[in-house]
């Protein structure tokens, strides 16, 4: 944990495996002074490459540097590179988003054609990604449903309820399934 978003994503890259970690308000710049400059948003390869080329390895020696001279490396970001080196981030913490997709899947070995084995299948993956999208999302979204078939996967264009495994799980034995069959 820490006062804001840096300092908050470096203390939990420490923290992993199952430990935590708390970094104090006032000693974001101590905390961040020991790591490499790849921490700080925006160094990735072309800017942190070029850090490593002028010898500026830790987030200490960026701390050091002046702003000017930032400022005519790497223009505006200059000066934002400055700031989180001290432990200052403007950035805005965001509540936690759930994921614009969920997917379930499985494969067989060997390849089956069994209609009873296959719907039940179905019906089990569905449940899986229904029950986890009702305790993610909470309020009924609409679903699609993805079945590839060979090389081309075929997109069930009817748009479902999540509100239970019931409506999702008819709309796949009505709608998909008998493409399916169909093809096959």
């Amino acid at each position: 944990m820490g006062s804001n978003k840096l300092v908050a994503k470096v203390a939990t890259k420490e923290a992993k495996p199952g430990r935590e970690v708390f970094v104090a308000a006032g000693a974001e710049r101590e905390y961040l002074a020991p790591w490499s400059v790849r921490v700080l948003p925006g160094a990735g390869r072309k800017i942190g490459d070029r850090l490593e080329q002028l010898n500026v390895q830790r987030v200490q020696e960026v701390a050091a540097m002046p702003v000017p001279i930032l400022r005519g490396l790497f223009g505006n970001h200059g000066r934002v590179l400055h700031e989180q080196s001290l432990g200052i981030d403007y950035r805005p913490v965001e509540a936690h988003k759930p994921p614009l997709s969920v997917s379930r899947r499985t494969s067989f070995d060997p390849p089956s054609g069994d209609r009873n084995f296959l719907r039940s299948m179905l019906d089990y993956l569905v449940e899986r990604a229904g029950s986890w999208l009702r305790a993610i999302i909470k309020a009924p979204r609409p679903a699609r449903l993805s079945i590839p078939r060979r090389i081309v996967t075929r997109i069930c264009k009817r748009g479902f309820a999540t509100a239970s495994n019931g409506c999702i799980s008819g709309a796949c034995h009505c709608g998909c399934w008998g493409w399916c069959w169909r093809r096959s």
